[in-house]
């Protein structure tokens, strides 16, 4: 019965968008355009049942391996030797601030053949400062991907001295932090004079 339908209908006209009647089927074989909106009014819901030996393990996994907590998450922030224990949260983060950007500063070499080819870039140094207070896990980030400023940063961000490990609830914990080394001539010819 639905196949002796004729069409009526005017082309520009849409009755319902959720359903596809003979006039548009009509109007699309009729239309010479090779563009077309595929119109789909199913819905695919997967469902996956988890075995109870995979959430067991889910749960030793997140109990074995303590969440690394930022700077603003924990208690106490790692120290440098410099840095006064005694001093306010805001003062030691000032302090541990100060202490990175005074590292980076002194001890970046800009790679040769980089400051030769004239390679810049803003890479970003991702690391953990453990339980030992000394730094691991560095993972760079870089726009430009250049593979040889990449490599000072990460080695500059390794050779960072050992701190005193952060505190959480009264534990020593592990932190993760985040910092910025600047690849640019222009402050590094400055330097250079």
């Amino acid at each position: 019965m639905g196949q002796k339908e004729v069409c009526t209908s005017s082309e520009n006209e849409v009755e319902d968008f959720n359903s596809i009647g003979k006039c548009a089927k009509d109007n699309f074989k009729k239309s010479k355009e090779t563009e077309f909106v595929k119109i789909s009014s199913r819905k695919r819901v997967v469902r996956r049942r988890i075995s109870s030996s995979i959430l067991n393990l889910r749960k030793s996994v997140k109990k074995s391996s303590p969440r690394k907590l930022s700077i603003l998450e924990i208690d106490q922030i790692p120290l440098f030797e410099n840095c006064s224990l005694t001093s306010s949260r805001d003062e030691q983060q000032i302090c541990f601030n100060n202490q990175i950007k005074h590292h980076i500063n002194s001890n970046l070499k800009y790679p040769a053949s980089a400051f030769k080819n004239g390679l810049e870039d803003h890479v970003l140094a991702e690391f953990v400062i453990n339980e030992k207070g000394e730094v691991s896990d560095v993972n760079i980030i870089s726009s430009k991907k250049h593979q040889i400023l990449e490599d000072e940063a990460k080695r500059l961000i390794s050779s960072l001295p050992k701190l005193l490990p952060a505190k959480h609830n009264g534990k020593v914990t592990k932190m993760k932090h985040r910092v910025y080394v600047n690849f640019n001539l222009l402050n590094h010819r400055i330097k250079q004079f």
